[in-house]
């Protein structure tokens, strides 16, 4: 699948990223990420565009299954469905389900003990990520899911420089960093991220 480390616009997609994409008429990186904008922008649009006290997301499992959909559907057929192996990364594929029901679990008694929510955002987007269900996209759904939940609870959003996270830069490092230090139980390097790039929508 496509690298993190992005090439130039006019590079050509590789025939395997080609066979997944939906429009054919997408031949290069600019073409694809000019659709993929379109089609997380419309998810976007859908999540945002309401009061937070409207947005009523359950982060159910099938929520979270859905809202990958709504990402990518429209440019990938890898969109919403769960990845069919095992990765060097991610948890087994038969673990994908559980873990994520036993997340919703969680996060309903951090809700009920009123934990601080830019925390809670912090958990969700690691715990996301660490499962990783999906063949793709599994940081950028993280990251949205995460933020979906700052907005109900908050009218916060988290301002994620997507760019930076694309490319070799200090922002991608030290966000890699919190993520693994995430991974050993430590979360707060990923918490201050949160706290960091929240504000007001």
């Amino acid at each position: 699948m496509i690298d993190s480390d992005t090439p130039p616009d006019s590079t050509p997609l590789e025939p395997e990223d080609l066979e997944a994409l939906r429009p054919k008429h997408i031949t290069t990186r600019q073409e694809l990420n000019a659709a993929e904008f379109e089609n997380i922008n419309a998810a976007y649009l859908k999540y945002f565009s309401m009061r937070p006290s409207e947005a009523k997301a359950p982060f159910s499992k099938d929520w979270l299954f859905k809202l990958h959909q709504e990402m990518f559907g429209q440019v990938w057929k890898w969109g919403g469905q769960k990845r069919k192996k095992d990765l060097s990364i991610g948890v087994p594929v038969h673990e994908i389900e559980p873990q994520m029901v036993n997340l919703t679990a969680d996060l309903k008694v951090w809700n009920e003990s009123k934990q601080d929510p830019l925390e809670c955002s912090a958990r969700i987007h690691h715990r996301l990520v660490f499962i990783h269900p999906f063949p793709n996209g599994n940081g950028r759904w993280a990251r949205f899911a995460a933020n979906v939940y700052v907005f109900q609870r908050t009218g916060q959003t988290i301002k994620w420089p997507e760019n930076e996270l694309m490319i070799k830069s200090g922002f991608r490092s030290e966000y890699v960093s919190a993520l693994r230090r995430a991974d050993k139980g430590d979360l707060t390097d990923l918490a201050m991220l949160h706290k960091k790039l929240a504000g007001p929508f």
